[in-house]
This record gives structure tokens, C-alpha cells and sequence, in this order.
């Protein structure tokens, strides 16, 4: 083994007993103890000042708790301020880094605005940091990528964060940097559309003490509601494509078996009808009904949970409606045999 390929493999190494140690920290802090967790990152961060998975885990403790926190912005400022200024190290010490400038933005996003003043400051930093970004180096853009593949590892919330990109989505480093490009835009049309519908729900539904202090109430709420919503967006999104990957692929088997019994039909709607009159034949009906086939429907179906529970990476079968009553497309003899068991 040469010294390229050592080093290779020694930082490799590395990289994964980090990533434990933020699992760990993760672990402590759903627990309870963020004194524990924090003690244990900065511990690793003496010894790797420049490792960014531990700066990510760094920043999140302190992101987390921030989102946890329902007291006006006056009552959080050193909360507020913390969790700025260990995404602004993390910054310094991995400046080619877009996932530092993506987590920085995400806070930034998340921080309540009550007046103008602020929300002209949270603009400046916004601008710089995408400036910042846009001049980093390319050449971060795969480790990042991998990085951000082992946060998901960890961070079980990391799809609600509209401004990190959807690991499933981004093929390659390339996609990913695009991606992460198009968050760091975004952000600030996000902060202006909480701000105003924050303001609007203020006025129409005060609290008892008035429309100004409403409105830090309803920004938290809209930015818990818009966390939800993004990670159902995300999932339906990953889960629809898989879906329609595995509906090519039971039409492209079904097409497989009409071209087995010389019915050279190449297109979906052929294959429907050579199902249906397959079908037919099979329960002795006329040859010529009309009508979607069942069959094929319950097949798409399962070949469908299948391939979203491989991409989800849980158990589709168990947790929702998909039976296992598909054994799958088997040839038997010169024709294409679908079935259900039982």
C-alpha cells in the first residue's frame, strides 16, 4: 500500500470514528444532557479543529436547543448569539466548506426578526455568506457531500432543514453544490415571507398582549409548522420518484414478457392490453374487456414499496399497506407468469 493510499484510508478511519462520537453526542443530548454532549465535541474539537463533522454537531446542539426555546428574542440573545458564533468558527476553520455557510444560513433563518433593524442585519450576514460560498473551492464539494451523507446517519432531523440539501436528491458532488448554491439564494426570501406572515397572523389574531409581542409567537409556530412540512415534502418527493422507478420497471418486465410470446407491443399502453387479455384468459372471460388490470395494479404496487423502503430506509411492508402478496415476475415457460400467492 503506497502513502497516497495510506493516507487515504487513515483519514477514512478517522472520518468514521468521528461521525461515532457525533452519534454519541445525539444520543446524550436526546437524553437530556446537553452539558455531556457539548463537553464531549469540544473534547474531539481540541484534537481536530478543522474535522467538520464535529462543528456540524457542534452548531446543531446548540440549533436544536435554540429551536426548543419559546421566550422572546430578548430573553434568548446569549442562546441566540452562541449558536451564530460556533457556525461562524466553524466557518474559519473550514472556509471552503459549503455545508458551514449552508448551517450558518439555517440559523440565521431560524432566529426570530422582531424589527428591521434586525432583519437589515440577518440580510448583510446573509449576503456575505453566500458571497463566501460562491468563492469557496469546488474541489470541498465531494468531501462535503460525503460529510453530509454521515450526518444523516445522526441527525434524524437534517431532512426539515429547507436550507441543507436533500442528500437523496444529489446524484453527485456536482448536484450537490448546485443544490447547496440554490439553498444559500433562497434564504433570504425565506426570512421576508415568515416575517410577513408572522405580522399578518399577528394583527388578525393578537395575543392579550397586543399585536407587536403576537408577533414572535406566531414566527415560531410558522417556522416549527414549515420544519414539518419540508420533511413531508422531501420524503413524498424521494418516495414518488421511487415509486415511478418501480412502475417502469414492472411495465418494462410485463413489455419483457408480451416480446417472450412474440407480442412486440414496446409501449405501456400495449402492455396493459396484452395484461388484460392475459388476464382474461386466465379467468376464462372475454379476451376484449375494457377496464385497468387489477393485477397489474397490486404488482406496480408492491415492487413500489419495495424500492421507497430500500430509499427511505425503513419498513414499508410493516409500517403501512403493502402485504406481501407478490412474489415477484417469474417466466414460466414462454409466458410471462403474474400471480398472486394464496
Amino acid at each position: 500500500m503506497d502513502s497516497s493510499t495510506s493516507a487515504v484510508a487513515a483519514q477514512a478511519a478517522r472520518d468514521e470514528e468521528l461521525r461515532g462520537e457525533c452519534a454519541k453526542a445525539f444520543a446524550l443530548y436526546k437524553k437530556g444532557d446537553l452539558k455531556q454532549a457539548t463537553k464531549l465535541l469540544q473534547k474531539f474539537l481540541a484534537r481536530h479543529p478543522a474535522h467538520l463533522l464535529l462543528h456540524y454537531a457542534h452548531i446543531r446542539l446548540s440549533h436544536m436547543l435554540l429551536l426548543e426555546q419559546r421566550q422572546s428574542v430578548d430573553d434568548i440573545i446569549n442562546e441566540i448569539l452562541e449558536c451564530s458564533d460556533r457556525a461562524k468558527t466553524a466557518i474559519e476553520a473550514c472556509p471552503d466548506s459549503l455545508l458551514a455557510y449552508l448551517l450558518l444560513s439555517q440559523v440565521a433563518t431560524d432566529v426570530p426578526t422582531p424589527s428591521d433593524q434586525v432583519m437589515d442585519m440577518t440580510f448583510a450576514t446573509l449576503r456575505k455568506v453566500a458571497s463566501a460560498a460562491a468563492a469557496a473551492s469546488p474541489l470541498a464539494a465531494p468531501a462535503d457531500l460525503e460529510h453530509a451523507k454521515a450526518i444523516a446517519t445522526f441527525d434524524d432531523e437534517v431532512f426539515a432543514l429547507a436550507l441543507l440539501p436533500d442528500i437523496r436528491e444529489c446524484t453527485d458532488s456536482a448536484a450537490y453544490r448546485r443544490e447547496a448554491m440554490a439553498c444559500l439564494a433562497k434564504a433570504p426570501a425565506m426570512i421576508k415571507d415568515l416575517r410577513r406572515e408572522s405580522e399578518s397572523l399577528a394583527r388578525s389574531k393578537p395575543g392579550p398582549w397586543g399585536v407587536e409581542a403576537s408577533v414572535g409567537p406566531h414566527f415560531l409556530a410558522l417556522r416549527d409548522a414549515a420544519h414539518t412540512a419540508e420533511a413531508a415534502r422531501r420524503l413524498q418527493r424521494v418516495l414518488g420518484r421511487a415509486r415511478r422507478e418501480a412502475a417502469d420497471q414492472a411495465l418494462a418486465a410485463v413489455d419483457k414478457g408480451c416480446q417472450l410470446q412474440h407480442w412486440n407491443h414496446p409501449t405501456g399502453s400495449h402492455t396493459l392490453h396484452y395484461v388484460q387479455r392475459r388476464e382474461s384468459a386466465r379467468a376464462g372471460g372475454s379476451s376484449d374487456r375494457v377496464g385497468p388490470p387489477a393485477h397489474l395494479d397490486l404488482l406496480t404496487d408492491y415492487i413500489a414499496a419495495a424500492a421507497a423502503a430500500r430509499v427511505a430506509g425503513n419498513d414499508l411492508f410493516r409500517k403501512q399497506k403493502y402485504p406481501e402478496v407478490w412474489p415477484g415476475i417469474k417466466p414460466s415457460g414462454r409466458w410471462l407468469h403474474v400471480s398472486p400467492t394464496g
